[in-house]
């Protein structure tokens, strides 16, 4: 596991090569300055969907991660 408790990738697996995001960018309807975290594999380029904090996109992440093992093993 990596320094952001982050679970492998529901992808590859991979679970060294994680990482939280923080990306920004402009609204396109209002032009307000959005920021936004998300995390990514840096080894397929897997990411999961932006949030508005880190919390939430590790929470994310992790959720993913144990849905496609339980899914796949039929367990935890």
């Amino acid at each position: 596991m990596n320094e952001y408790n982050l679970q492998p990738c529901p992808f590859c697996d991979e679970d060294e090569h994680l990482r939280p995001m923080c990306g920004g960018g402009v609204c396109p309807h209002c032009g307000e300055s959005l920021g936004h975290w998300y995390c990514a594999c840096e080894s397929c380029g897997a990411t999961s969907g932006t949030f508005d904090t880190l919390e939430k996109a590790v929470s994310a992440w992790n959720g993913a991660t144990k849905r496609k093992h339980l899914d796949v093993k039929g367990e935890e």
